[in-house]
């Protein structure tokens, strides 16, 4: 193992390593290891742990993955000589250092998962609340149930027919309990309520969790859920419009965790953008499906940004000197342009805010079974 700060140089190429200079002696400070191709997503997180890395790779497609993953460098197989890896080793070394010692950007993950997270605690806490309710319910029917059966389990063995003063105790037990409709209804709201907790549980695991990365999504899909999802803690504060396309769905290769992880950081800085409006607050989340490719437009009429702070928005890292850009828009803009997306920003002062994310759609003849997403 090599020691912490060692760049790592990850041959993921299918080509045979057998030419590369550096497999059986490398530098000092360098580590050279063979990775499947496929195997990418897991190896260059624990090499980023352990220091720079750069990955060898054999088509674009992979080098968007690694660059995807955060690798420092990327060198293609067929220029992968001593000096282009040294150059590489050195760049890696430089990126890993200043990556270090760069200020801390804007949690804007953290907002946008906290948007999430308040959308499944609104979803969750009333269904909860009904269902602690009807647990109470049920207890007090089943505590009267279990009286009524504890008066006739004592007294049954002599009774020749039921006496007037314990027929007198099985009615008042029984009066004490729900009717056996209300029972029923109660148990229903339990089980309904129940199941619409779990549901939103189980559906924001689903929109967050990382999936491949060269899997393929259906926008409108993807969309329409995050939408769903989030409605509620949205119209708290403005009127949320969603604007769907109504032909075909919107096939791309992009996966479905990267838009999730965009769609909730905009619409959380569309939020921040239309809460010190005094008037009629609107959101507009809206899909276009083009030849090639789809547009997602999210339309807020906040107070909007002036020309320093528009310029500087999409800025990697964004400006850390307190302009008014919304935060998390330059970790949107990195992460959809390394999956082969594009975003932009259009804003005017006292208008409000449109960000645009175009994203390449898959051939008819590429499109995979979507039914996944």
């Amino acid at each position: 193992m090599g020691v912490p700060g060692d760049v790592i140089v990850l041959w993921a190429a299918s080509e045979s390593p057998d030419g590369c200079v550096w497999l059986a002696n490398a530098p000092p400070g360098v580590r050279v290891m063979l990775v499947a191709p496929a195997s990418l997503a897991k190896a260059v997180p624990a090499a980023l742990a352990r220091g720079p890395v750069v990955a060898v790779v054999g088509s674009d497609r992979d080098a968007h993955r690694a660059l995807a993953l955060g690798v420092d460098e990327v060198v293609r197989v067929n220029a992968a000589s001593a000096e282009a890896l040294s150059a590489a080793a050195e760049s890696a070394r430089l990126r890993s250092i200043g990556r270090d010692a760069r200020p801390a950007a804007p949690d804007a993950d953290g907002k946008a998962i906290e948007l999430l997270a308040a959308s499944v605690s609104c979803r969750v806490a009333n269904p909860l609340a009904v269902a602690s309710l009807n647990v109470e319910i049920l207890r007090a029917a089943m505590g009267a149930v279990t009286g009524l059966a504890d008066a006739y389990a004592r007294d049954a063995a002599s009774w020749d027919e039921p006496r007037d003063s314990e027929a007198q105790r099985i009615v008042a037990l029984r009066a004490s309990a729900p009717a056996s409709a209300e029972l029923q209804a109660s148990m229903n709201d339990l089980a309904l309520a129940l199941h619409e907790a779990s549901t939103a549980v189980a559906h924001v695991s689903s929109l967050v969790a990382p999936d491949d990365l060269d899997g393929a999504c259906d926008i409108a899909t993807v969309v329409a859920e995050v939408a769903q999802l989030v409605r509620i803690v949205v119209e708290r504060v403005a009127e949320f419009r969603l604007e769907l396309p109504r032909d075909d769905a919107c096939p791309a290769r992009l996966p479905r965790s990267i838009l999730v992880q965009a769609l909730s950081a905009l619409l959380t800085n569309a939020l921040q953008a239309v809460r010190d409006r005094a008037d009629r607050r609107v959101i507009t989340l809206r899909v276009e499906s083009r030849v090639a490719v789809g547009i997602i437009e999210v339309i807020d009429n906040g107070l909007g940004l002036g020309p320093t702070a528009l310029e500087r928005a999409l800025e990697t890292p964004p400006s850390a000197r307190g302009t008014a850009a919304p935060t998390g828009l330059a970790m949107v803009a990195e992460r959809v342009r390394r999956a082969g997306g594009e975003i932009m920003l259009e804003s005017e002062p006292g208008l409000g805010t449109t960000v645009r994310l175009f994203v390449p759609l898959l051939l008819r003849s590429e499109t995979p079974d979507l039914t996944a997403n």
